[in-house]
Parts: C-alpha cells; structure tokens; sequence
C-alpha cells in the first residue's frame, strides 16, 4: 500500500516537473508570433449581433428628441482568399445577416434594399490593422457604416505588441487627443480598454471637432478569445458613449456587439483563386459613398462644427471678433446658427435693415440666409426686402433668394408678384429668379415646376422688344428644361444680337447633344463676337464634345478677337488639353493670353 502511494506522489511530480518544462521551452523556444494569418479556401462561420441604441436631440436637425435602434443579426460568412507575407485578404457574405433601423423619422428593413450589397473584401495587414474595405457597388450609408463597426472590431491589433509582455496599447483611429486602447493577453484571451490619455477616469475624448464631442465610458470593453491564427474565434463587446455639443449633452449610444464562430468548412483552391482575380476586378471599389452622399455628410458634419451660438445676438456680440479673424468662420457661424436654430433667422430682419446695403456684412449675412435653406430663412429675405431702400440690394436680395435649393412656394408667390409691376429691372430680376426656382424645384415637385416653366415660355413668346425677350431666354435656360430647346433654338437665328446672345448662353443647362450641335454651328458661322463669346462660356459649363474641342483649337490659332481666343483657352485646358495650353503660351500674339495660358500650365504641372 505505502508503495502504491509513493508510486502516487511521485508519478503527481513528476507530471508537474515536465509541465513545467514543457511550459518554459514553450515559453522559451516556441514563442507564439502574435500575427494573423489564415488558410486559403477556408470559410469559416459566424453567428453575429450588433444592436446600438440611444438618443439625440439633432437628428435630422430638429428641435425633438429622437430615439433610435440599429440591429445587425444573423450569420456572416468569411472566406480567405490570399495569405501574403504583408496582409491577409478576406472576403465577407453578408447575404444571411439581416439589418434594422428605426428611428422616430423611419423605420425600414434593409435586407432587400437594391442599395445593399453582400459582399464587402478586406486588407487587413498580418498586425491586425484594416488596410483598406471594398464594397462590391453602391451600399447604403447606415450599412456600411455597420459592416465598418463589425470588420473594425473583429481584429486584435497587435501593433506595439512587445513579445515578452502581456499588455500593450495603441492609439485609437479618427480619436483626439492621447486617447488609447488598452490591450491585456492571457492564454490567448484579449481584453481590450479605452483608456483617456488626459487623466480621466470616468470617460475619454472622441472626436473632438470644435463643437461636436463624444465621451465613451471607462467600462466599456472587448473580450476576444484568439484561435491559433490570431483571429478571434469569439468576440464580446459592450460600448457606451455620450454625445455633447457646445457642451451640453444632446445624446446616448449603447451598443453590444457578439461574434461567435460555429463552423469551417474548405473550399476548392483553384476556385478561391479564380474568384480573387474576378473580385479584384472593377465591380470592386474602395469608397462605399457616392459624391452627393459625402457631399450632405460633410454639409453636416460643417453645421455641427459650427454651431458655436444658439441665437442670433449671441452672434452679434461676437461679430466683430469672428470678422476680424476670418471671413469664412463669420459666414460658416450664421449658416449653422440659421440652419439649426431657424426661429433666429427672425432677429437678423431688423439687423439687415439697419447695414450699409452694399456692404461685405450684408452680402455675407444673405448668403447665410440663402444656404440655410429652409422656410424661416426665406421668409425672414422676404420681410427684408421689403425694409430695404436701395434699388439694387432689393435686387440683390431676390436674386439669391432664387437660388435657395428648396426653394418655398412663399419664396415662388413673392418671386412672381413683381411680374406685374412697371421697374423693368426689378421685373427682369424676377423674371430671371424664376427660372432658378425651376431648376431648383426639379425632381422636387414637378407641378410647380412646370407652373414656372409655361409662365417663362410665356415670357418668350410674349416678349414686346429685344431685351425683354433676351431677359427671358436667360431665364428659361436658368430653368434646365430640355422642353425649352425648340424655342431657344429658334431665337438663335434672330436679328437682334443680343438675343442671339441670350439663345446661345440659355442652352448650357440643356442635358442633351442638340445643344452642342448648335453651340458649334455658332462658333463656325455666326459673325457676331458677342454671340460666339456666349456660345463659348456656354460650353464651359458642358461637357464638351470632341467635335467642340477641335473647333475651339482652329478658334485658339486663327481667331482675330482676343477675348474668344481666351475663352477658348479656358474651356480647352477645362477638357484636359494640355498641348493647347502649351501651343497657347508660345505661339499666342496677346501677352494676356500667353500669361494666363502660362498660369494654366504651371496648376497641369502641379496637378490642380
């Protein structure tokens, strides 16, 4: 029995003792090398939930609170499909998991949106870090940005990773100041922390852009659990933000996000290999956003930065200030103030009133009423007008209101009420601001629209003289109707000059290849310089035809008129003709012209 037991004891030790070499020649010769990599043709599957939820007083910049909820759930699908010495590359199906986003303005489904797409590819390089995300077409805004949240958080980022030790850190992409995360290992487990660089125990900094600041708490974390590979087979993560402007808090955030892998499975590699060149191809691209996407995005990103004061006297008070630093920064504070808070559009009546009227303030105070954009800050020009005393403010004043994007059926029935009246330069103002009201309601609301656009054939046919009648080709070209070219063309033989003139500027809005037929008829026949003049500065708001760019090089080299030769030039280096500048700057008899053709080579060298 004693012996048994001492057999017992020391077979206990013995057990220990080549554990424990075990673990130090492991520890010793056998390092684990803390980079990602993956086996090609494995697709591995995951079961996923993301759901953010919380509130904000400025969604959509309206004065009410809003509460919102975004879930993504289901299974994702990643499959890899190269393994370079630098980077891996992954493709993600997102076909089997399904998003939902409600707010108190919407509430939609987004699994069978056309916009939406299924396959996103990812760089990611063998630290962890995204090197770059590709979208397989055009992809909603909201999904993107959660595919982003989910390639973002699925990865360690080993970077600064030290061999020997357990903890590391690194600095937080798109965060201000020192903020980091904090990663801990233990047994392949990871736990990553925000951790504020400043001393703040309860919260940290997070894009801090002036006015708009976001505070993620101390406690929210990650919890990673690493395959062999180093990516993680399971992922926990909670998140809890709050969000302040000008510093006072507007909204929450909560998010969780949970990832779990259930099954790998092995593809045919000379498959793998055929769909990485196929996807590799064009139907791939890196940005998820099209141009007028990131165009409104930034557009509100600008307000919110901003937004520095909430009425209108608080502005005064700092007007000088803002003026004597930077124009741009004084227009930039009115546009938000009038954007967010458009009651205070009210107290900038009086206030215009009372400036010189052809001041650098005035100018500067309507255009930040124009580019606010909506009824309040229409309403508030109208009222203006009628205070004004200066024939060409009052002209001034209505011809930016007409340019307001959405333009209100007050600013339209204000607009036309001048129709009626004897000023001929008060009327042809109106004239002319109604046909930007119609380009501007265009796909907005047709009915008015077309109201607008008969009213404005009307005025062509109607027209008693010369200049009434080139007033009103201007206008109706301002309206970006193609039902207009029947009539503009017919005016483009006409005796009078200056309508001729009026007929070749009004077709630049004119989106189809008639017009460009007809701008080159003019340029090779019509003898007047004023009408060839406006035919060319029509085509620089075109595209430009090839037919119109070898016409505008014989302008370039045998045009007698200096004025056509420049504007020639200019719509010629506008189409990328860089021999033309070239040819212009040493063979041109004006020195105005080889000048400027010489500024216009050095933005091609500079690449501008």
């Amino acid at each position: 029995m004693k012996i048994l037991k001492s057999k017992i004891i020391f077979s206990f030790f013995l057990t220990l003792f080549i554990i424990g070499i075990a673990y130090y020649l492991n520890g010793k010769y056998f390092q684990r090398h803390y980079k990602l990599s993956c086996r090609l043709g494995d697709r591995k599957y995951y079961d996923v939930s993301y759901v953010s939820t919380g509130s904000s007083d400025l969604t959509l910049f309206q004065s009410t609170k809003q509460a919102f909820k975004i879930e993504f759930k289901g299974k994702v699908k990643e499959t890899c499909l190269e393994d370079k010495d630098e980077s891996i590359f992954i493709q993600y199906d997102f076909k089997n998991a399904h998003t939902f986003v409600r707010n108190q303005e919407i509430t939609q489904h987004l699994k069978d949106s056309h916009i939406n797409t299924n396959l996103v590819l990812v760089d990611i390089s063998k630290n962890g870090v995204i090197n770059e995300i590709y979208f397989s077409k055009y992809i909603d805004p909201t999904i993107s940005n959660i595919y982003r949240e989910y390639i973002a958080n699925s990865f360690v980022n080993f970077t600064n990773k030290e061999n020997n030790k357990n903890e590391w850190e690194n600095s937080i992409q798109n965060f201000a100041g020192i903020s980091q995360y904090v990663y801990t290992i233990l047994n392949a487990r990871v736990t990553r922390n925000f951790v504020d660089g400043d001393g703040q125990n309860q919260s940290f900094l997070y894009d801090d852009a002036k006015n708009i600041k976001k505070y993620y708490s101390n406690d929210s974390q990650t919890f990673y659990s690493l395959a062999a590979n180093n990516i993680p087979f399971s992922i926990r993560m909670k998140r809890y933000l709050n969000l302040f402007l000008n510093n006072k808090q507007i909204g929450f955030e909560e998010t969780t996000f949970y990832k779990k892998l259930q099954e790998t499975k092995n593809t045919d590699l000379a498959s793998i290999q055929n769909k990485v060149n196929s996807l590799k191809g064009s139907e791939f691209y890196k940005t998820d956003l099209l141009a007028k996407d990131v165009e409104e995005r930034l557009k509100e990103k600008i307000l919110l930065q901003n937004f520095k004061y909430t009425q209108f006297t608080d502005f005064l008070r700092q007007a000088d200030l803002e003026k004597k630093e930077n124009y741009t920064e004084y227009f930039l504070q009115l546009k938000s103030l009038f954007s967010l808070e458009p009651k205070s559009t009210s107290d900038a009546i009086p206030y215009l009133a009372k400036l010189n009227q052809m001041s650098d303030e005035f100018s500067l105070v309507i255009s930040a009423l124009v580019n606010a954009n909506n009824i309040e800050s229409q309403q508030a020009m109208i009222q203006t007008y009628y205070l004004l005393t200066d024939k060409k403010a009052k002209m001034v004043l209505l011809a930016n209101l007409a340019t307001s994007e959405s333009p209100a059926i007050e600013t339209e029935t204000f607009a036309r009420s001048f129709l009626s009246i004897n000023d001929r330069d008060i009327r042809n103002t109106a004239v002319l601001a109604l046909g930007n009201i119609a380009r501007n309601l265009n796909g907005k609301d047709n009915n008015r629209k077309n109201n607008v656009f008969n009213d404005l054939t009307n005025e062509v046919n109607s027209a008693q003289d010369p200049h009434a009648k080139s007033v009103a080709l201007l206008a109706l070209g301002n309206a970006a109707d193609e039902r207009a070219l029947d009539n503009i063309k017919a005016n483009l033989s006409a005796q009078n000059e200056d309508v001729r003139k009026s007929a070749a500027f009004a077709l630049r809005f004119i989106n189809r290849s008639e017009p460009d037929q007809a701008l080159n008829n003019i340029l090779l026949h019509d003898k007047s310089e004023a009408v060839k003049l406006s035919a060319l500065e029509a085509i620089a708001y075109r595209n430009q035809a090839q037919e119109i760019i070898e016409t505008q090089k014989k302008i370039l080299r045998s045009d007698v008129s200096e004025k056509i030769r420049m504007q020639a030039l200019k719509n010629l280096a506008q189409a990328g003709e860089k021999e033309e500048v070239k040819y212009a700057m040493t063979n041109d008899l004006s020195k105005s012209v080889r000048t400027y053709a010489e500024n216009l080579l050095t933005r091609f060298e500079n690449n501008l």
